[in-house]
């Protein structure tokens, strides 16, 4: 339980950091599971949990060019 609350102090103060240049621009959160996929044939593969991340996108500046500010890696979703 206290390594969850590190992790999530940290991710916090991360995404401070990253979006403090930002604070008045529209921004879209978004999370990548890396956990599910299909292989050659179209069946489902599960892989690990480790390779999760969550993306910061500026959607605010260029609308027609969203461009991603930051990714954060996670462990797990």
């Amino acid at each position: 339980m206290m390594r969850l609350v590190c992790l999530g102090a940290g991710l916090a103060a991360a995404t401070g950091l990253v979006l403090a240049p930002v604070a008045s621009a529209e921004l879209m959160i978004v999370g990548n599971d890396q956990k599910v996929g299909w292989d050659a044939a179209g069946k489902v593969v599960t892989a690990a949990p480790g390779e999760d991340t969550v993306s910061v996108v500026d959607i605010g500046s260029d609308p027609a060019n969203p461009k991603i500010i930051a990714d954060l890696e996670l462990m797990n979703s």
